[in-house]
């Protein structure tokens, strides 16, 4: 008999909801470092949750780096890009706001281009035919499923993003990459979501998976240059 101890699933409270929110309006821009919070009273009315609430969520976004309490001034919210610390990193990882700090923005594509273009080159040199397997079936076929849904084509074409880094033998360019999964398909979704062609980008796709198949560490890293150069741009005049 499995003795397995499965955990009971909850759902957030209303602490974790106040301080997601907080961080959703700081992560997208809509507060914006400097600014002082409303006090505790006026924020209880507004959300609809007690001052303890209030208070608490107050304390836990103070430790994370993203407000500072000052005694007999109020709170502020804090300079958090320049005071970062691996809290304030896990809550950009897992957004899910419907818009991004610009700053924060360009930063993303930035290592992006970093980890991707490097494991492009790298997954032509050290893929395995597991590799190619695992690439293949999803450029080929998963892709090609649902093409038109635009939140599923965003999740495959992540999924083939992060089987590169993968292949590319780099186990820390994995880990990054995978980390910031929750936040990568949002945009991705954005991205489908502003009408840009499902089949172009398959085709772009399929072009960067034939350069990792032929072995040509060049041509896969220039392949996914221009994939991640061009997705960026969009996004961008998406922003603005």
């Amino acid at each position: 008999m499995n003795n397995k101890n499965f955990r009971e699933l909850k759902s957030p409270s209303l602490k974790e909801l106040f301080v997601q929110e907080i961080e959703s309006m700081i992560i997208s821009g809509q507060l914006q470092t400097g600014e002082r919070l409303p006090p505790e009273r006026e924020l209880s009315e507004k959300m609809h949750v007690s001052r303890s609430v209030i208070n608490s969520g107050v304390s836990e976004l103070a430790a994370k780096g993203f407000l500072e309490v000052v005694p007999r001034q109020g709170t502020f919210i804090s300079d958090y890009k320049r005071k970062g610390s691996f809290g304030i990193l896990s809550s950009i990882m897992n957004y899910h706001g419907g818009k991004l700090d610009h700053e924060i923005f360009q930063s993303l594509m930035a290592i992006r281009q970093l980890i991707e273009i490097e494991s492009a080159s790298l997954a032509a040199v050290k893929r395995t035919d597991e590799d190619l397997k695992e690439l293949e079936e999803i450029v080929n076929n998963k892709m090609l499923l649902d093409i038109s849904n635009p939140d599923y084509i965003a999740e495959q074409n992540f999924l083939f993003h992060y089987k590169i880094t993968l292949a590319s033998g780099n186990i820390l360019y994995a880990l990054l990459m995978g980390s910031f999964e929750p936040l990568c398909i949002e945009l991705i979704r954005k991205y489908f979501h502003a009408g840009e062609n499902s089949e172009i980008s398959v085709h772009r796709h399929k072009k960067l998976f034939n350069a990792i198949k032929a072995r040509d560490p060049e041509k896969a890293a220039q392949q996914m240059k221009e994939i991640l150069t061009h997705g960026a741009s969009i996004l961008s005049r998406i922003a603005q």
